[in-house]
């Protein structure tokens, strides 16, 4: 199976090249991602709920922004990330 990147997904659900903000924007995904390459689910888990606590405390996140990500990551997913996603985002709200 090929590897998924956010840059060839992006060329190709919109059949351009990304401008120079969007490839910022998706160098900066890349390297936050790899920070989290070889852990495990509960090493995941946690940091991604101490993420959320934080959002909610300083008001940057809320339903409506997950649901925001969630429309957003969703189309890059297969169907195990699919409902994966969907049990994470049941538990935080």
């Amino acid at each position: 199976m090929a590897k998924k990147d956010l840059r060839s997904f992006a060329n190709k659900k919109s059949g351009k090249t990304m401008n120079p903000q969007q490839k910022v924007q998706a160098d900066q995904l890349m390297k936050q991602a790899e920070q989290f390459k070889g852990k495990s689910d509960t090493e995941l888990m946690a940091r991604l709920m101490e993420e959320i606590s934080k959002g909610k405390a300083n008001g940057s996140i809320n339903r409506e922004t997950i649901q925001q990500f969630v429309a957003q990551v969703s189309p890059m997913m297969n169907a195990q990330q699919k409902n994966k996603l969907n049990e994470i985002t049941k538990k935080l709200f």
